[in-house]
């Protein structure tokens, strides 16, 4: 008896497209996220809004309290909501947007370029913060951004620099094998452009 023959599927023109689109959105993602991180006056202009970010405020936030009326059975809950309460205002003025903003080229050493060490906001504008809520500095407060409470991201960066080419290379035989695929290229190749278009 004759033995079945065996069916090869070709891939489809159109689904191999979208996997080499897709590919080429993940380079240029990549390629964004790392130019971005290392570029350094890219990340200092944004100095204000980072100041102003939910995380950023929490820390500090809870360092102003903590110093104040340290979060224990040993406080009382007025003293400790009234801290938090303090807390809150002071890294809410522009004078501790200042003293983070002239922290920040510091900071980012830490995180993007792996520098040592702690970073101790200016104590002079940390005291205006508090002179702007009406309240007095606990004695000995140092605002301080810790080494070891700070992402390491040079790896993750190195990671996402090294796949941007990769899946750029991988877009490119994609697409290219799709338009070789595709029955008509001339559509293939407007498609693209739309979908190009449609993503930004």
């Amino acid at each position: 008896a004759d033995e079945p023959e065996m069916s090869t599927r070709r891939p489809s023109p159109v689904r191999t497209l979208v996997v080499g689109l897709v590919f080429a959105v993940a380079a240029g993602g990549c390629w964004a996220f790392s130019s971005t991180l290392r570029n350094r006056d890219t990340i200092l202009n944004e100095a204000s809004a980072i100041a102003k970010s939910e995380p950023v405020r929490e820390e500090f936030a809870w360092q102003i309290s903590e110093a104040i009326a340290p979060h224990s059975a040993a406080s009382a809950a007025d003293a400790m909501t009234l801290a938090n309460e303090v807390g809150r205002k002071v890294v809410e003025t522009p004078a501790f947007e200042q003293a983070f903003t002239a922290a920040l080229p510091a900071i980012y050493a830490q995180t993007i370029e792996g520098a040592p060490g702690d970073v101790v906001l200016d104590a002079g504008l940390v005291n205006e913060a508090f002179a702007s809520v009406g309240v007095t500095p606990p004695p000995n407060l140092a605002l301080t951004a810790f080494r070891d409470k700070m992402p390491d991201l040079r790896g993750p960066i190195d990671v996402v620099h090294t796949l941007a080419p990769l899946l750029g290379v991988l877009a490119a035989i994609t697409i290219l094998l799709g338009l070789a695929m595709a029955p008509q290229r001339g559509r293939a190749v407007l498609r693209i452009g739309r979908w190009l278009v449609a993503s930004g």
